[in-house]
């Protein structure tokens, strides 16, 4: 490092700080000494950089850090009294923010009239510099074409986005792992039996997962010589009662493949008589109470604890603002067989 200093013409602590890519330096000083560090070949050993990151952060433990639980809900605390799934996020998130040192807290990115510029200025003076962003909520993907993203100057912080939505702008993000839930279900299905399972799926919601479950609907049919046999796609949309039901007497799929198998288990307790096999129900996302249907269940307490884990690193390497090489880091699910879908394999 002190090679490095002599040749900037620096002390070898702004040689440190440039490293860190710390914003106590101008960002021309940083670059310059990087550019330095480079071309001599340097680099951090990172047990020491390890260890001095854990001194560092100990003399700060008597003022945390804070980061930001972004959401953008109608009301502040919608998210909370109304979707599990946003609760286990902030719960992975939170948890794992105390471990390393840091403190979550929740913003509403909806309340009126506050301009990008107020949004940044509270935030700063609440000492938030990570922000977890939260997906949008599923009614508002169905309502509104193009949802507005949150009013903030994200160049002042380290963000990290759960999930596809907002799609703009483009976050580093940590998300559910779509298309291997989609392989394992119509894999699951055909393995005991089922020939031909349909994807049922709302438009938007196909849209929001970036159209991964569609994608890997598509291949693994295909895979099966399974495609061509059966319209790949109810949306959610013609699922008033006549065009489902005509759908269900002319196709005869023998298992339906949603996001919310109670919705199509409603309309098929009114399905024509003359169709007199129920279908088998499969969800791409399980609740807790829903023990009793098969489906791929989404850990998203562990979403929220790696998004976490990965903000803490962006926020000790100094990155703030927008990547110029967005990376998503998925996490799988696990399939759970369920009396919604019954093995064909074993009736006589």
């Amino acid at each position: 490092m002190q090679e490095v200093a002599d040749k900037a013409g620096v002390h070898r602590t702004t040689v440190s700080l440039a490293l860190r890519n710390s914003p106590k330096l101008a960002k021309a000083t940083r670059e310059r000494v990087q550019s330095i560090a480079r071309k001599m070949g340097y680099h951090p050993n990172p047990m020491i950089s390890s260890l001095m990151s854990q001194r560092r952060s100990r003399r700060k433990q008597a003022l945390k850090s804070s980061v930001a639980f972004i959401t953008a809900w109608d009301r502040p605390f919608e998210w909370r009294d109304n979707s599990r799934k946003y609760k286990l996020l902030f719960e992975g998130a939170a948890r794992k923010a105390s471990e390393l040192g840091f403190h979550l807290e929740h913003f509403w990115a909806r309340e009126k009239g506050l301009s990008s510029k107020r949004v940044t200025q509270i935030l700063r003076t609440r000492n938030v510099h990570g922000l977890l962003i939260a997906p949008l909520p599923r009614f508002r993907l169905e309502q509104e074409e193009t949802p507005e993203t949150p009013n903030i100057d994200w160049s002042e912080f380290a963000c990290i986005g759960f999930g596809y939505t907002p799609k703009r702008p483009a976050f580093n993000r940590v998300v559910h792992d779509y298309f291997h839930g989609m392989q394992t279900a119509v894999r699951e299905c055909l393995a005991i039996g089922y020939k031909r399972p349909c994807l049922a799926l709302s438009r938007a919601i196909d849209s929001s997962v970036d159209y991964l479950w569609n994608a890997a609907y598509l291949i693994e049919m295909q895979r099966s010589m399974q495609l061509g046999r059966i319209p790949a796609v109810l949306s959610y949309e013609e699922c008033d009662p006549k065009p489902f039901h005509d759908w269900l007497r002319k196709n005869k799929p023998d298992a339906i493949i949603s996001l919310d198998p109670r919705f199509i288990s409603a309309q098929l307790e009114n399905a024509d008589p003359a169709v007199s096999k129920r279908p088998g129900l499969i969800s791409l996302d399980l609740k807790q109470d829903q023990s009793d249907i098969a489906g791929i269940k989404q850990n998203s307490y562990a979403i929220g604890s790696v998004g976490m884990d990965q903000l803490a690193g962006m926020l000790l390497r100094n990155e703030k603002g927008l990547p110029e090489n967005p990376q998503d880091v998925s996490l799988r699910g696990v399939w759970q067989p369920g009396n919604s879908l019954p093995s064909k394999a074993t009736k006589s």
